[in-house]
């Protein structure tokens, strides 16, 4: 789970909608 400790990137944010989580949300702020 790697990816989940990535940078806050605007294509990143669409990799976490593609696993279909709000990790994005959670990420971003």
């Amino acid at each position: 789970m790697f990816y989940y400790l990535t940078p806050i990137n605007p294509e990143t944010r669409y990799r976490y909608d593609a696993l279909g989580r709000r990790v994005s949300k959670a990420t971003y702020g």
